[in-house]
């Protein structure tokens, strides 16, 4: 059964995502994650962090998924050393540096690879396995048919996105927020531009009318939630839930949806589509830019954008019947009551928010209303009939989730206590969990010289509990009669006791923990670095028909890539030979390219093509992306191979 893996921006995203099931839980550093703008961890309260999560079973792990300068490796080195003292039980990477780095200096650290890595194929998968990793988070622009057709030939686990975000572009290619804010997503700083509001216009700058809406570039949300069903028959190893920007209570209500759902699953027994339906409502209720299966079930083009909205928009109410004097009627489509959050979309003036006081109905008070009751809202701002109305906030909803992990339910403990006259006080214990642990006094039981201890006594000093995560559920008590058991030495018994079986929690991810000394390991690395191939800088070109090819090469190009979206399987093929031959004569090297994005069942095409490229004469090949790379090693390709920008290529390392 896959892992549910959910996201923390904060400690009590933590708590939440532990308390409503995640079997595992990814989280951020103060340095080198791709979400820099989170509350994110400090060592300490990473130490804190994966002690919680051991103690309740879940796994932890680090994004430090961000490519790294030259003089960061160093430094990105040693906060590692101190995140896998602190418990982390893997790592998330983007940059191809910092894993060579981190496989040599441990070994046996699991190293995963980020989404950032853009790995869409079981040959780009493959390929960063014999580097050491051992799970690959695929991108999030898969099919489930080439989910299906990556996971059959995969050498490692693999981890898709089952909900949240977007991005307008494939992950680890997008560059539009380093070039129009100078904030690079591979850095961890995206802007988001994809959010912000653009007009469409011709080559002239001429506004091309469209209907859409503001937001060109903004997708909805992917809410796997509907295709859960056919993402479980794909056999992947863990289902990821994006947000580490979000609440915590989107944290909560997201992971226990899916959990829920999971279990459901896996015991053979899908929920009902009543079940279904309440779970979608509570999904967009907590956050929705509206809500797509994505590329699951193939590009389904524009509907899968977001054009209204960029961000929350809650869940329809209803549109305003009629105002008057600071008051508007609406019949509601879905419930309400007071402390829900509503907006209303004026047209006039963008925007009114406000938290719902009292609620009308049929002249009189009430607390809340459900659906086709009409209703009267005390309501400040220039609302106008027509406009409609959203819930953005469900305060019962909210509450709910809270609870969840702010009043999380104690384990039973069960303890036994001996003690016998002149012997030391021994005690065991065992939780719900099924741990146990024992611990022996150095009291020596002596008989009472006045007031014997009861085992009353006994059992109001031990379920002294609060603070721990145990309540006493039994007590099970062999006490001589008329012994003075001290309430110091009772006391001291419960706190060695709880101290003994949160230990017992912990021990199953204890490591043993390598420590290196980072500047040395690094400056060891960069010394052994292999030998490259050095020669003098020469003129390249990529080019997509022969007239650029001409233009190139009499512009002074040597060396002329030939681009692959001019031979993509739609297009009619290339004649190889012929412009080989007009290369030739040009007296430049044509490089043909490996397309940057191809799926797994197009891989059967590219090898093909491999072998067109071969007997035409190609001596190199451009491999813009891992996949690609992967591909010419699968393939056998001897001739040279030229990595190309979509690698992100940043440090001496990585190149390496």
């Amino acid at each position: 059964m896959p892992e549910i893996l959910a996201p923390a921006g904060s400690f009590e995203a933590l708590k939440a995502a532990v308390a409503n099931g995640a079997d595992a839980v990814y989280l951020g550093g103060k340095s080198f994650n791709a979400r820099a703008f989170a509350d994110n961890f400090d060592l300490q309260t990473l130490r804190e962090a994966a002690e919680f999560a051991h103690f309740h079973g879940v796994r932890l792990y680090l994004t430090l998924n961000i490519l790294l300068q030259e003089a960061e490796l160093p430094q990105a080195l040693a906060y590692l050393g101190d995140a896998l003292a602190a418990g982390v039980d893997a790592v998330i990477l983007q940059d191809l540096g910092l894993l060579r780095l981190a496989h040599a200096a441990w070994p046996h650290l699991a190293l995963h690879a980020s989404t950032q890595m853009s790995l869409f194929t079981a040959a780009g998968v493959n390929l960063v396995a014999g580097a050491g990793i051992s799970r690959a988070i695929l991108a999030r622009e898969l099919p489930l048919k080439e989910l299906k057709k990556t996971k059959a030939k995969s050498k490692i686990e693999l981890e898709c996105f089952v909900h949240g975000a977007l991005c307008i572009c494939y992950s680890g290619q997008c560059l539009l927020s380093s070039m129009i804010g100078a904030r690079s997503g591979n850095r961890g700083r995206c802007a988001q531009p994809c959010r912000l509001a653009y007009r469409l216009a011709d080559e002239n700058g001429r506004e091309i009318r469209h209907g859409f809406g503001e937001y060109l570039l903004s997708p909805r949300d992917l809410y796997g939630y509907l295709g859960l069903k056919d993402l479980y028959t794909v056999g992947l190893d863990s289902w990821k839930i994006e947000g580490r920007m979000k609440r915590p209570e989107y944290v909560a209500v997201v992971t226990s949806t899916y959990r829920q759902a999971l279990d459901a699953l896996a015991a053979g027994q899908p929920q009902s589509e009543t079940e279904q339906k309440a779970a979608l409502q509570r999904l967009l209720q907590v956050f929705n830019r509206d809500y797509h299966t994505a590329y699951w079930y193939g590009n389904a083009g524009a509907q899968q954008m977001s054009f209204k909205r960029p961000n929350h928009r809650g869940l329809f109410l209803g549109r305003v019947l009629h105002t008057e004097q600071g008051k508007i009627t609406l019949k509601l489509e879905n419930p309400l009551a007071q402390g829900d959050g509503i907006e209303i979309w004026v047209k006039v003036g963008g925007r009114e928010g406000l938290t719902v006081g009292r609620i009308v109905k049929d002249g009189q008070e009430v607390l809340q209303a459900v659906p086709g009751d009409t209703v009267i809202l005390d309501v400040q701002g220039k609302v106008r009939p027509g406009d409609r109305v959203f819930k953005t906030a469900d305060a019962h909803l909210l509450a709910e989730a809270r609870t969840s992990w702010e009043q999380p339910a104690p384990l039973g403990l069960v303890i036994a206590l001996e003690a016998k006259l002149d012997q030391p006080l021994r005690l065991w214990a065992k939780d719900a969990a099924g741990f146990a642990a024992q611990y022996t006094d150095a009291y020596i039981a002596q008989a009472a010289q006045t007031s014997p201890t009861s085992l009353a006594d006994v059992q109001a000093q031990l379920a002294r509990l609060g603070g721990s995560p145990y309540y006493l559920q039994e007590l099970q008590a062999e006490i001589e009669p008329g012994l003075l058991l001290p309430k110091s030495v009772l006391n001291r018994c419960r706190r060695e006791l709880v101290a003994a079986l949160v230990q017992a929690h912990l021990a199953p991810y204890a490591h043993d923990h390598i420590e290196i000394d980072a500047p040395t390991f690094y400056a060891r690395a960069k010394r052994n670095l292999p030998k490259m191939e050095r020669r003098k800088p020469r003129l390249t070109a990529l080019v997509n028909d022969e007239e650029n090819l001409i233009t190139a090469a009499k512009g002074g190009a040597a060396e002329i890539y030939w681009t692959a979206e001019t031979y993509a399987p739609a297009r009619p093929q290339q004649d190889w030979p012929a412009l080989f031959a007009k290369a030739a004569k040009l007296d430049v090297e044509l490089v043909p390219a490996l397309p940057r994005i191809f799926h797994e069942g197009e891989t059967a095409h590219w090898q093909a093509q491999l072998a067109l490229w071969r007997q035409a004469g190609a001596k190199a090949c451009l491999a813009p992306t891992l996949n690609a790379l992967g591909l010419l090693h699968e393939a056998g390709w001897q001739g040279h191979i030229y990595g190309g920008s979509g690698m992100n290529i940043l440090n001496s390392q990585a190149a390496a």
